[in-house]
């Protein structure tokens, strides 16, 4: 979705993706370039992609030494949207260290900000639903009985879906 969206808004977009297949469906939803990012160096990709400029936005879900190493892709002035920690506990990012990224931003957007102001809730639903309905694609990849919802985090986790996952009551 984010794909699609930025996109809309006249973006380049490239993104990191662990198969092939899963490239495939990147692709089809508008991913500019796919980088596997388990055959390949995702900073120097994105350099070569760039024009050695690097990012202007980056949004990381993953965590971790990914998170780290997405500094490096982002030129000065840019940002970098840490918005998961799939790669498990956060790190600790000191002032010594961000100081090698002058100019770069470091955001934490949280859906939870949202729920706090109902007018700014209401506005951002709003806001996805008329993307939706203008042809924003929400892919579901896979459906599971409620009681299997230990088995649906175990796919996700072990890489095996894509797209939304539905936990049918």
């Amino acid at each position: 979705m984010a794909t699609q969206w930025a996109k809309r808004l006249g973006a380049t977009v490239i993104g990191t993706v662990g198969d092939h297949q899963k490239g495939e469906i990147a692709l089809a939803h508008g991913l500019d370039h796919a980088i596997l990012y388990r055959d390949e160096d995702f900073i120097a990709a994105v350099r070569d992609y760039t024009g050695g400029k690097g990012f202007s936005f980056v949004i990381d879900g993953i965590g971790g030494e990914t998170l780290l190493r997405s500094f490096d892709t982002v030129q000065d002035g840019g940002v970098v949207a840490s918005v998961g920690q799939a790669a498990g506990t956060a790190v600790i990012l000191d002032n010594a260290w961000l100081s090698r990224f002058p100019g770069v931003r470091l955001v934490r957007p949280s859906v939870l900000s949202y729920l706090a102001d109902p007018v700014k809730y209401r506005a951002a639903v709003e806001d996805l639903l008329v993307m939706v309905a203008t042809g924003l694609r929400v892919s579901v990849g896979a459906e599971y009985p409620l009681t299997e919802a230990a088995r649906a985090h175990a796919d996700m986790e072990a890489r095996r879906t894509t797209g939304s996952i539905l936990l049918i009551p």
